[in-house]
Order: structure tokens, then C-alpha cells, then sequence
């Protein structure tokens, strides 16, 4: 009897143990989020291409009112005893692994995938069509640890045709459902930034109801409300949270953040831990040179320095590949501060960035066996995959994917959450060219290079929580029946402005290379000299202010301005508000820029309530210099005298802040 009872024991005891590691899985929130529209800029979307409609005749693919899409997010517990993998995902029933078939047609060794090509029975794939139609869908961490969290993230082009949703996530450890109301507005994190030694995260969500701050903030299920500090205005739309870690969070590992309300609402978000001074990049290359290869790579590499460049982003060639993969040409990058983005998993000099594929809404129009109409979103699947090898091999690097201006404006909303960078090219003098070679009644959308503020700010608000990186166009375009002009110093200014108010948290510039098509700033003419230099300043200004700029969000803070100032508000944590302002007199044709200095300048500023400022202060390519400013109550009134062009002013609640931006522009940049 004791033998039977001991195996009695014995066998639950299996059973148990069974159950633990079966477990399953718990969905703990899911959502959709649409895209969100900005018809304000429909007349700025003009196509450089060739597709065409049914009559032969040039396709206008933006139009207002066009419908988007949205991304679709589960996140789920991993409850059971051994780590959890994603096998499949259901929507509606439907496989999505056999709904993605690949396509027969690719881009070099990146293979397509579409619904399109699946051979679905008709009934699957009309309903596959009314549920939005899928386009690409990751999963993270890999795997999902016990007691874990993990995200799925799936891509629909369009808004459901139905009110809900039916998701269902397999799992080697079990599976659950979820019913996803397509209606339903969900709270969101706008930014998440993360301090260099990953110590610190400074978050920032939308308001609860009445203008609240969260009451909870957990990061992968661990409650961490005690180590933040958070606060909530009706001046601000957006709440900042300041996470103080006692242990700093590992390079490139995923996290998933909670912000949970008062009525038990929450927003969720996957994101991997980087943190990093303000990328400040160039592309490109010097070609050729009077000295050696070895040289002439490090002459130009040494004016890039020089010049306030601290990324070397990639398309250099191959003499510069080559020198860098020498001891002494990874140690010289180092001695310079100077980092690659070029390079592969083995490469010497460690990359900043993978650069997983450039411009892959350009390259969809290239699959021949989808319909014309559906390509967009085509590679996504196939970049997935790949990003997870980069990951994979070597686990510390961010990957980058970067946008082109294909289908627009869709192109940015479909492919920006895919990566851990997101980043997208908005040439102004490619759209100002276009005006004088083939569209002269678009020139009066393009007097200003307000495409690239247009496209960043849609840019910010579909990668969202995830560092934006934005490229600024540095060259001329020279075509057979027409040759444009380098961006003058002006514009340049105006771009990058243009840029960080809308959300960017990272630069670059295309490119460098006085080749044949783009004539980059690397060539030995006025108008590139003049745009090189504007480049270097431009470098000492934004990186002393990047300990701001790269944990900023941006918030539409209640401003009062002259008539002639554009100006937007970035906030920075809970204590640094940073004010953008353009001088909006001047206009941009194809000879250059004119401006006309803006007189007695006034800006005035209505605070989030948590913020008592002590201190206001500009920004320069010069250092730091005293503002003009006066407190009234919750507003600051800023003085900002002649406008020529821009001007960063900072307000600030923090007594110490002055002389440690000071400190980084003497140690520098002076």
C-alpha cells in the first residue's frame, strides 16, 4: 500500500511539474493603433516615380481622406516554468505564417511576403481583407522568460472593417486569446529614452482622464512606481516619468513598460534599452584624394571630425572599409570620435548601428508578383527575420531601417516599427527640384522646407516610443535636363530645427561623396563650402544641447508668438522645457534663400504646472549665453530681440544645468 501511495505521490508530483513548465501564456493587454492623420500636409505629397493609373496617365497615390492603417499590439505573461516562443498567430482564425507566403520575385536576398501570393481559399482571404490585411508581425523578446512579458507587434494596412478583432497567440507553452476593439482609444507612451549607462528612463504617455499622471509604472511586470517621479498639467499633453534604476538595465535588452491609470486603463510598450550621445552623422566618402588610400581616409575622416561628426554612417567605400578594418584605422575612428555605422557582425571597429536595409518602400515597387496597389509593406517580413540574425550574432548593436519617400505618406506609418532605429530621408532640394522639372504648380508647397518637418512629425508619431533618426539632404542634384543648387546655410539651420521640434533624437546628412547624380558637400565649390560649414556649426549647437534633445519629446505647450516666429516646445524630463524658434520671413526658390530678419522678437510660454523655472538660457554653435526672459505667473516671456534665423532657448528648474551644457560645448566643441 505504501509502494501504490508513494507512486500516487510520485505521479502528481510529474503531473505538477508537467503543468508548471505547460503552463501557457495570459494576455495582459491588447490594442489597435490607428494611424493618426496630418492633412495638413496633404499638398506637400508628390511622387517621384512612375506608377501609373489605368489610362497610362502619372498616379497621384496621396489623396485626402485616404484611408491608413495601424499597428495591432498583444502583450502577454509568460506563466508557465521554461521560456516561451512565439510559433504563430492567428488572426480571425487564420494562419499568419501561411497568410504571408513568400514571393516568388525579390529584392537581391530579401524575399517578399503578401497574402496576395498565399493561395488562400477565398472566404480566408476576404476576411483576412475586412480584418485590415496583414503586412508583417515580430514578436520579442526571444525568448519570453518565465513569469515574463512579451509584445507582438503586427502591421495592418488598413483599419479593420469590422469593430473587433480576434487574435489568437500560439506559444510552445500554450496559447491565448484576445478580442481587440478597433474603436477603442488606448493610452500610449510617446518616448522612452534611456540615459548612456541605462541607470536612468525618462518616459513620456498621454494624460489620463483630467490631465492625470499614471499611478503605477512596471517594467516587465516588476513594479518600479517607487523609483519614479512623474507629473501631469493641462498646459502639457504629455506626461514625463523619470525612472531612477538601482541596477542599470543591459545593453540592447528588451523591456516591456507599463503606465497604469486611475481607472485601470494602461499604455504598454516593447523597447530595447540604448542609450547614447546625440548621433551627429555623415555618409558617404571623400572620393579619391592626392596622398595614399590609407591618406586620404583619414584626411577626410579627420574634417568630419573637425567639422562636429561623430557617426560615420555608412556608403563610404571601399578604401575606407578596408582601413577601418585595420587595428590602426579602428583605433584612429576611436582617437577622433568618430563611430561606423558601416561594418558587419566580425567587423574591428565595433558599429554604432546595423543598417539593416535602405529604403524598402522604394524597393517594394520592385515585386513584380503582387498587385501594384498592395506592395507596399511587401519585404517587411523578410526584414524581420533578418534584424533577429543581427540580434542574434551579436546582440549589442541597434538595427537601423530607413524610410524612403515612396507611397507616401503611408510609407512611414507601415515599416517604422519594424526596426530598433527608425529612420526616414526627407530631401527638401529633391522636392524643390521637382517643382522646376516637372510639377513648377507644387513650387508654392516647397517655398519652405516644411517636408521635413511634415515628415518627421509623422514619422515620430509611428515609431513611437523609439528614437527617431532623421537624414538631412547635403547635396545637389545634377540630371541631364536640369542641375539644382547645394541647400543653402539657411536652410540647413531651418531643416535641423525643423527636424528636433517634430521629434527626431539623432541626425545625419546625405551625403558627402561629390559624385555624379548627388553632388555631395564633399565637393570644392562655394555653395558647398558654405553648406560644410553651416554642417560644422550646426554639430557644436545640437550636440551640446544633446543631453536635452535625446531624452525630449515633443509637447504642444500653449505659445504666444510674434507673428513672424514659428516656434514649438520640447519637453525634457520634469524640470527642462526647450523652445524652438525659426525666423518663418524667408522663402527658398532655385536660386537660394531669402530672409528677412524678424525685429523685437517675443515668445511667450504657458508652463506645465509642475515647472518653477530658475533659469533661461540659449544655445548656439558659440556655447551657452544669457536669455531675456521674465516670469508672469505660469508664463515665461522670452525676448528673443533680431531673429535672423533660429534660435534654442532653455527653461529651466535646474540650477545646474547651465554650467554642465556650458562644460560639454568647453570640453568639445570651443
Amino acid at each position: 500500500m505504501r509502494r501504490v501511495l508513494a507512486l500516487m505521490v510520485v505521479a502528481v508530483m510529474i503531473a505538477a511539474a508537467a503543468q508548471a513548465v505547460a503552463g501557457g501564456i495570459a494576455v495582459t493587454k491588447a490594442n489597435f493603433a490607428a494611424d493618426k492623420p496630418f492633412p495638413q500636409f496633404m499638398n506637400l505629397w508628390q511622387e517621384g516615380w512612375s506608377l501609373k493609373d489605368e489610362s497610362g496617365q502619372p498616379l497621384q497615390y496621396a489623396k485626402p481622406g485616404m484611408p491608413l492603417g495601424g499597428y495591432v499590439y498583444v502583450y502577454f505573461k509568460n506563466t508557465s516554468a521554461a521560456p516561451a516562443r512565439v510559433t504563430d498567430l492567428l488572426i480571425e482564425g487564420i494562419s499568419i505564417k501561411k497568410a504571408l507566403a513568400r514571393t516568388e520575385d525579390g529584392i537581391r536576398d530579401f524575399y517578399g511576403s503578401s497574402i496576395h501570393v498565399a493561395k488562400l481559399p477565398k472566404a480566408d482571404f476576404d476576411r483576412l481583407i475586412r480584418a485590415g490585411e496583414p503586412l508583417w508581425w515580430k514578436w520579442d523578446p526571444k525568448p519570453v522568460p518565465p513569469g515574463g512579458t512579451g509584445e507582438i507587434v503586427l502591421r495592418m494596412r488598413r483599419k479593420a472593417q469590422t469593430p473587433a478583432l480576434n487574435i489568437t497567440i500560439q506559444t510552445d507553452r500554450g496559447s491565448a486569446k484576445a478580442g481587440i476593439s478597433i474603436a477603442a482609444p488606448s493610452p500610449r507612451f510617446l518616448t522612452i529614452s534611456f540615459s548612456n549607462n541605462r541607470d536612468r528612463v525618462t518616459a513620456y504617455v498621454t494624460p489620463g482622464k483630467g490631465a492625470t499622471a499614471p499611478k503605477k509604472m512596471l517594467i516587465d511586470g516588476r513594479d518600479v512606481t517607487a523609483m519614479s517621479r512623474m507629473a501631469a498639467s493641462p498646459a502639457s499633453p504629455a506626461v514625463p516619468i523619470v525612472i531612477s534604476l538601482k541596477q542599470p538595465l543591459e545593453l540592447m535588452s528588451f523591456h516591456i513598460f507599463e503606465a497604469v491609470y486611475a481607472d485601470g486603463s494602461k499604455a504598454a510598450a516593447g523597447i530595447r534599452a540604448w542609450g547614447h550621445d546625440m548621433v551627429y552623422g555623415m555618409w558617404g566618402s571623400q572620393l579619391g584624394g592626392k596622398g595614399s588610400p590609407r591618406d586620404n581616409v583619414r584626411e577626410y575622416l579627420l574634417d568630419w571630425s573637425d567639422h562636429n561628426i561623430n557617426a560615420a554612417m555608412g556608403m563610404v567605400g571601399k578604401e575606407t572599409h578596408e582601413y577601418v578594418e585595420t587595428d590602426e584605422g579602428a583605433e584612429f575612428l576611436k582617437t577622433i570620435g568618430i563611430e561606423p555605422v558601416f561594418g558587419d557582425i566580425n567587423s574591428k571597429a565595433k558599429p554604432l548601428f546595423f543598417f539593416l536595409f535602405d529604403e524598402p518602400d522604394a524597393n517594394d515597387f520592385s515585386i513584380d508578383d503582387v498587385p501594384t496597389l498592395s506592395k507596399l509593406g511587401t519585404l517587411g517580413q523578410c526584414l524581420t527575420a533578418v534584424a533577429d540574425w543581427f540580434r542574434e550574432k551579436s546582440p549589442g548593436i541597434p538595427v537601423l531601417l530607413n524610410i524612403d519617400n515612396t507611397w507616401k505618406p503611408e510609407n512611414w506609418y507601415v515599416y517604422h516599427q519594424l526596426a530598433d532605429i527608425p529612420c526616414a530621408d526627407p530631401y527638401y532640394p529633391e522636392q524643390l527640384d521637382f517643382s522646376y522639372t516637372g510639377r513648377p504648380g507644387n513650387f508654392g508647397s516647397h517655398t519652405k522646407p516644411t517636408y521635413v518637418y511634415a515628415v518627421t512629425a509623422i514619422s515620430q508619431s509611428s515609431c513611437a516610443p523609439k528614437p527617431l533618426h532623421i537624414l538631412i539632404c547635403s547635396t545637389k542634384y545634377r540630371n541631364p535636363d536640369y542641375t539644382g543648387r547645394f541647400p543653402t546655410p539657411e536652410e540647413a539651420r531651418v531643416q535641423v530645427y525643423y527636424a528636433l521640434s517634430a521629434g527626431a533624437k539623432g541626425l545625419s546628412y546625405w551625403w558627402f561623396s561629390p559624385d555624379t547624380v548627388c553632388y555631395g558637400v564633399g565637393a570644392d565649390e562655394p555653395g558647398a563650402h558654405a553648406l560644410w560649414k553651416e554642417i560644422g556649426l550646426l554639430g557644436a549647437e545640437v550636440r551640446t544641447a544633446g543631453p536635452l534633445l535625446t531624452q525630449s519629446c515633443p509637447a504642444a505647450l500653449p505659445v504666444d508668438a510674434t507673428r513672424e516666429v514659428w516656434a514649438r516646445t520640447l519637453l525634457s524630463g520634469l524640470d527642462t522645457v526647450v523652445l524652438m524658434a525659426v525666423n518663418d520671413n524667408f522663402l527658398c526658390d532655385r536660386l537660394g534663400t531669402v530672409v528677412k530678419a524678424t525685429e523685437k522678437a517675443r515668445v511667450s510660454v504657458t508652463l506645465p504646472s509642475w515647472l518653477r523655472p530658475v533659469d533661461a538660457f540659449e544655445i548656439g554653435y558659440d556655447g551657452v549665453k544669457d536669455a531675456a526672459w521674465k516670469q508672469a505667473g505660469a508664463r515665461t516671456n522670452l525676448d528673443l530681440g533680431t531673429l535672423q534665423m533660429t534660435r534654442m532657448v532653455v527653461i529651466t528648474a535646474d540650477k545646474g544645468l547651465r554650467g554642465r551644457l556650458q562644460g560639454i560645448y568647453d570640453r568639445q566643441f570651443r
